[in-house]
C-alpha cells in the first residue's frame, strides 16, 4: 500500500521541543508517516539524508541519539534474504494511547520506503555503501569498532568517496581492509604505556628516551 502522502503533521509538544534537534524531528515525523497503526517500517539512511540534505553518517548520529532518548526504537531483521533495519516510535505523534506491540507480524505489514515493497531490493554497490549500518556491519567482521567504523565514514563522506587523485572508488570494502591494515600499523608503532608496550623492556626505553 503506498503511503497517502498529504503533509506531516507536528504536534507543539513535538515543535517547541528543545531536548532534540530539527534533523530528529524531521526523522521522527518521517518515520512515523510510513508507520501507519504503529507498524514497523524500513526508511534507510539514504532515504533520510536525500530528505533532509545532510550526510548519511549524520543521520547515523542523530538516529543514534534518539534510541539513546528511547524517542526511536530499531532492530534487525533479515527480510526477503536482506538484513533490513525496522524503526518505529514508541507512541505515535498523531494519536494518544500507546501502540500495540508488533511482535508476530507478517512481512506484508512491513512498510518499506522502497516502493513499499520488499522484493525490490537495491542492488549493493561496490563503490560506495548504502548506509553506515553496511559499513558498521562490515567493520565488525573485520574486529574494528565504531568510532572507528564513523571515522572511516566521515573520511570518506569528506573526500566524495574518492581515493587520491581523484578517481572515485571501485569498492569500498577493499578500503576498509585498507583502513584495518593502517590502524594496525598505527597501533603496533605507537610509544607509551599501552598494553602491547607494557614491558619491562619498553618501560625501560620510555623511562630513558621518552
Amino acid at each position: 500500500m503506498a503511503r497517502q502522502f498529504k503533509g506531516v503533521w507536528i504536534p507543539a509538544t513535538l515543535y517547541l521541543d528543545k531536548s532534540i534537534t530539527w534533523t530528529q524531528k524531521i526523522i521522527l515525523i518521517e518515520v512515523d508517516s510510513f508507520s501507519k497503526n504503529n507498524l514497523e517500517c524500513f526508511v534507510s539512511n539514504e532515504h533520510l539524508a536525500n530528505l533532509i540534505g545532510i550526510s548519511e553518517s549524520g543521520i547515523e548520529k542523530a538516529i543514534r541519539g534518539l534510541v539513546e532518548m528511547n524517542r526511536l526504537e530499531r532492530k534487525r531483521q533479515v527480510v526477503k534474504g536482506a538484513n533490513r533495519r525496522l524503526m518505529r516510535l514508541p507512541t505515535s505523534i498523531e494519536c494518544e494511547s500507546i501502540p500495540h506491540s508488533t511482535e508476530g507480524t507478517n512481512l506484508t505489514q512491513v512498510r518499506t520506503t522502497i516502493n513499499n515493497n520488499y522484493n525490490q531490493v537495491p542492488k549493493p554497490k561496490k563503490g560506495r555503501p548504502n548506509s553506515f549500518d553496511e559499513v558498521w556491519n562490515y567493520f565488525k567482521d573485520l574486529e574494528l569498532g565504531l568510532d572507528e567504523a564513523q571515522k572511516f565514514v566521515d573520511w570518506y563522506d569528506s573526500v566524495g568517496w574518492k581515493v587520491k587523485g581523484g578517481n572515485s572508488i571501485k569498492d569500498w570494502r577493499a578500503c576498509a581492509r585498507q583502513w584495518k591494515r593502517r590502524n594496525k600499523q598505527n597501533t603496533n608503532g605507537k610509544k607509551g604505556f599501552s598494553s602491547d608496550n607494557f614491558t619491562p623492556d619498553a618501560l625501560n626505553n620510555f623511562v630513558n628516551n621518552g
